[in-house]
């Protein structure tokens, strides 16, 4: 079985896309730079629709735009956030960025873990790995599947 993967074109403060990936009920939900409540509605819509458990919450890397509802669905799942260490800085540093676009944030959790070269993320029949990719970020990653 492959994996699915849905994207949503969010506008946030900056129009970006937030992914929910699944293979056999299980999910990830990466980049949600959801801007309100219509937004992280479409995404929990999706998710109880295919009726699916997320199993992890990832950040491709984590500058402003795709970081905005990390607060939100970090609480919503009661689950952490995972990213490079590299982009550790940015994420301190949401609420100062976010100001500077007058645009309001709530403060990002911690990550509760790292996603370093070569690490790997399992959901359903899914198991990608982590491929360190620098340059838009120093933290930027992608996953291989």
């Amino acid at each position: 079985m492959s994996t699915v993967v849905q994207s949503f074109t969010v506008a946030g403060p900056f129009a970006e896309h937030c992914y929910v990936c699944h293979s056999r009920g299980e999910a990830v939900l990466l980049d949600p730079g959801c801007a309100d409540a219509r937004e992280r509605n479409l995404v929990l819509n999706y998710i109880a629709e295919h009726n699916l458990a997320v199993r992890h919450l990832l950040l491709t890397h984590a500058h402003l735009d795709h970081i905005v509802s990390c607060a939100f669905f970090a609480d919503h799942f009661g689950l952490g956030w995972q990213m490079h260490p590299d982009d550790a800085p940015l994420l301190r540093h949401a609420e100062q960025q976010a100001a500077l676009f007058q645009f309001p944030i709530d403060p990002p959790p911690d990550p509760t873990g790292w996603l370093r070269e070569g690490a790997t993320v399992t959901f359903g029949d899914a198991t990608w790995q982590v491929l360190l990719a620098p340059g838009h970020s120093p933290g930027s990653i992608c996953f291989y599947d």
